[in-house]
């Protein structure tokens, strides 16, 4: 049993945003987004659709996902209040725990580069208060209850894609009679739906883009074991290719030098996982290729572990993909490669089929021009065209190289944050 939790009423809310003032007077200016917003179920105000609001900020949930998957073990549950408190000096500004959540209650602040979300005001509830937001509220619809619950018996009616008992108990709208509208007078006009703002994009990730690409290149050439046929001078690029790809990761944190952090949580987390992954295949491979020779099996694993976890990191923004695959995941793209410089053609073109298969079931999704995609796809005659006629080997792989790297642009164009937007537009 459980206490603490918000109390919602839809039918008393107007959207004055009250709450939303209470909230900033309490925790002080924040900075770009408020820790509490209000949704609108017909935000253009059209008549005859049902207009109702939703107040929401963070939920404190019983299986809090931002806490579970942070990396830098920046989140923390108040033994007292219950309520998830993130602790500001252990962020790393990764912002992996706002693709976690579906309420949006983390906020990540460029400014600061860390996150910040809604605390519970716990200090008030440890003074028996109600949060500011609760206090504040003309209407009565944004309520607290300080009792015991079974939180697992919450039934949100936010219909968001990942369960995590919620703190707040949502009390649904009542259909009342009331008069007759004409719709006909309203046919014209044309209804859309809230506007959904990306989270995630190719240009804001551009680091991701370039580092997830260079690792899943670097697994698979591992894998042939070419490398130990070249000259020193091959293996000191492929060394500084590998570093770049590591200071590209950094880059991505709003703060790069607490990225010792990440590692803090690997029981838990696929952003640990995945730093840790790549420092034991980075460190393997330099001790194989400049001290001693290792194991080809251990290399092989460390790289196979990294792929698995990049791949298994972007998980939580692919909850509206239409199949569980996508044509540029990292373990496609290495198995190409090794496949392509094992000269194993039949298989490679069955995989390359696959990925192109993949790609254009999803292609409606993406927000890519038509041309780009073109390329892609031309990328991939090409590619089997040099192969069929026996052209230098560099050729085909700058050209399916160029092919890869869209692909891979494509997939982060292609990932989507949960947004409580979507869902409330759906009720």
């Amino acid at each position: 049993m459980n206490k603490n939790y918000f109390i919602f009423d839809k039918n008393k809310c107007v959207g004055c945003e009250a709450c939303v003032i209470a909230c900033i007077n309490e925790n002080g200016f924040q900075e770009p987004e408020s820790w509490r917003n209000i949704y609108s179920s017909n935000p253009e105000k059209l008549p005859g659709l049902p207009l109702f609001y939703l107040s929401m900020s963070c939920n404190h949930c019983e299986d809090a996902v931002c806490m579970e998957n942070c990396p830098a073990l920046a989140y923390s549950r108040s033994p007292i209040t219950g309520a998830v408190l993130h602790t500001t000096n252990h962020c790393i500004g990764c912002k992996y725990c706002t693709w976690n959540c579906p309420y949006d209650a983390p906020k990540f602040n460029p400014i600061s580069g860390i996150i910040n979300k809604c605390n519970f005001c716990e200090s008030r509830l440890i003074d028996n208060q109600e949060p500011a937001c609760v206090s504040l509220c003309p209407t009565g619809a944004l309520d607290f209850s300080f009792e015991e619950i079974d939180k697992s018996s919450i039934k949100s009616s936010i219909n968001v894609p990942v369960s995590t008992q919620p703190s707040i108990v949502i009390k649904e709208r009542i259909k009342k009679n009331g008069p007759e509208i004409d719709h006909s007078l309203f046919e014209s006009i044309e209804i859309t739906e809230p506007a959904v703002v990306k989270k995630i994009s190719a240009l804001k990730e551009w680091t991701l883009v370039l580092f997830t690409f260079i690792v899943s290149v670097m697994v698979g050439i591992t894998a042939v074991n070419t490398l130990n046929q070249q000259s020193l001078n091959i293996k000191f690029v492929f060394l500084a290719v590998g570093a770049i790809a590591a200071g590209l990761s950094m880059f991505h944190l709003g703060k790069p030098f607490r990225a010792w952090r990440a590692l803090l949580n690997i029981r838990k987390s696929w952003l640990s996982r995945e730093i840790l992954f790549f420092s034991l295949f980075y460190a393997s491979t330099f001790i194989d290729l400049i001290v001693l020779d290792l194991p080809n099996w251990l290399l092989i694993v460390f790289g196979f572990m990294l792929l698995f976890s990049v791949d298994k990191l972007y998980q939580p923004v692919q909850v509206y993909w239409k199949t569980k695959f996508h044509s540029a995941q990292v373990i496609f793209i290495s198995l190409s490669y090794f496949l392509l410089f094992n000269n194993l053609y039949w298989i490679f073109a069955s995989l390359m089929g696959f990925r192109l298969y993949l790609f254009l079931i999803g292609i409606k999704q993406f927000e890519i021009p038509l041309k780009v995609k073109m390329i892609r796809i031309l990328s991939l005659i090409l590619t089997a065209l040099f192969i069929v006629i026996g052209s230098p080997i560099w050729y085909t792989i700058l050209i399916f190289t160029i092919g890869e790297i869209i692909d891979r642009i494509v997939f982060y164009y292609d990932l989507d944050v949960p947004d409580i937007k979507r869902h409330l537009a759906q009720k």
